[in-house]
């Protein structure tokens, strides 16, 4: 009989209280709930570094456009430029007083009518100087998402 009391006494030993199951699972609990807490975080940081490089792309679009023209006067195709039907004629010599609405898009490709876009851009064109003669405009694509606006903008020379 001694043989079985001292198993029982190691096996007694061995075993975790009730007391030490609740505190761990409190910890556990408690550590599941602050990571499902960083869910929406991640969500919402993800939502708007994808915006963010949809702005970008549509904004580099734009610029090269104007890049690579020359003169006062260029023109930007909005869209896809395999199937774009929508141009603007920016003057950079004489810009004018208000943005230009330039249209809508749902992606860096996919062009839409400005009330249902994802991606609404303006331009707005001002002298890089005071003094006209150095013949240097600033380009500022503003593109608008749900959630900000993203301004970009460049200088331009034109002749």
């Amino acid at each position: 009989m001694s043989c079985f009391k001292q198993a029982f006494k190691a096996r007694a030993q061995a075993a975790f209280s009730l007391v030490e199951i609740i505190l761990a699972l409190g910890v556990i609990s408690f550590a599941i709930v602050a990571i499902l807490g960083m869910f929406p975080v991640a969500v919402r940081a993800a939502t708007e570094s994808q915006e963010e490089t949809q702005a970008a792309l549509i904004a580099r679009g734009l610029f090269e456009q104007i890049a690579t023209q020359t003169g006062a006067t260029r023109k930007i195709t909005i869209g896809p430029l395999d199937q774009a039907n929508v141009s603007k004629t920016l003057n950079l010599s004489s810009p004018p007083p208000q943005p230009i609405e330039l249209g809508g898009f749902n992606s860096d490709t996919e062009q839409t009518d400005a009330q249902n876009a994802r991606y609404k851009v303006t331009a707005t064109i001002a002298p890089a100087t005071a003094n006209p003669a150095t013949k240097l405009a600033q380009v500022t694509f503003t593109i608008k998402t749900p959630t900000r606006s993203y301004p970009f903008t460049t200088l331009v020379s034109y002749e």
